[in-house]
């Protein structure tokens, strides 16, 4: 799974490579991140990176010198996080105390609070957070010959829309956007909040000709899925 981490390139947060890094890629978590490519605007080669990732962590610590203004973090965290949420990626704020950053900026997104004189408590968080979000990378394999073909140059013309959505507990999550992959002639999807024993349903669609194919929901612990 690849994490956008979006933080604060100075001495100050020097700490979020040093302890947190670590922590999410023993996780099996590769780290993107946008250091020397930040500014008030986001840089094509950053935009590029979130686009990559499956999800982004946004670390809103206090920018020294900024104590007392309106919006006293780092800007470039903030369109980092506003640029996810507008691709419907998975975003959590880590909040660091102090800071003045209204909600109304980055929309609907979970929080973590971080207290300086105890980070431990908010690296737990955000590796529970980080965990539930539970990624797997999913085989589809279409049983007829003419349903591939037509998934496949839908692909080759950059047409076919994917969403699937899962079912834990009972419980229907929204739909979620996806994105197949072709690899040595194989499809492949990435789908997070997929926790084991928890039902998966992927369909995908064109505008010219409608549904494609809806997978049902089946098990997401079968990795291969054959509709």
């Amino acid at each position: 799974m690849r994490i956008f981490i979006g933080y604060g390139y100075n001495a100050r947060d020097a700490w979020i490579e040093k302890d947190v890094f670590p922590i999410l890629e023993a996780m099996n978590m590769e780290i993107l991140h946008g250091k020397e490519m930040y500014g008030e605007k986001l840089a094509e080669g950053v935009t590029d990176r979130i686009e990559q990732a499956d999800a982004l962590v946004g670390f809103c610590t206090l920018r020294e010198g900024q104590e007392n203004a309106e919006f006293s973090s780092h800007l470039w965290v903030r369109l980092e996080m506003q640029h996810a949420l507008a691709l419907k990626k998975p975003v959590v704020e880590v909040h660091e105390t102090g800071v003045n950053n209204k909600p109304a900026l980055t929309g609907d997104r979970q929080r973590i609070e971080l207290d300086q004189n105890n980070r431990l408590a908010c690296i737990s968080e955000l590796v529970k957070v980080v965990s539930g979000w539970s990624m797997r990378r999913l085989l589809l394999v279409p049983k007829d010959p003419k349903q591939y073909r037509k998934i496949h140059q839908a692909l080759v013309l950059r047409e076919l829309a994917v969403r699937y959505r899962s079912r834990v507990k009972g419980r229907d999550s929204k739909f979620r956007e996806g994105r197949l992959d072709r690899l040595d002639g194989a499809l492949y999807l990435n789908a997070i909040g997929l926790p084991d024993f928890s039902l998966v349903e992927i369909e995908g669609s064109t505008k010219s000709a409608g549904l494609l194919f809806n997978t049902g929901w089946v098990s997401a612990d079968l990795v291969r899925i054959e509709f």
